[in-house]
């Protein structure tokens, strides 16, 4: 796990991720799956500077898959 400051933590499996527009935007169920947190938890991360904000597409907020890679990236 990865310290992100206090009480900040991300587990990064490995995951296989389909390819394509629909899979390209993660939205937040999603991020949360990916990082097996909770929805408070990714907004904590945001709020404390240490997780990419996502942006509104369609009304909801989503996450660039090639954000987050490039997130995983650099903490690792």
């Amino acid at each position: 796990s990865y310290l992100m400051g206090r009480d900040c933590s991300i587990n990064m499996p490995r995951i296989e991720t389909q390819r394509g527009s629909m899979h390209d935007n993660l939205n937040i169920q999603q991020v949360c799956d990916r990082y097996q947190v909770g929805r408070s938890t990714v907004y904590r991360w945001i709020h404390s500077g240490h997780f990419p904000r996502g942006m509104v597409i369609g009304g909801t907020v989503r996450w660039p898959l090639q954000q987050l890679e490039q997130f995983e990236a650099q903490i690792q």
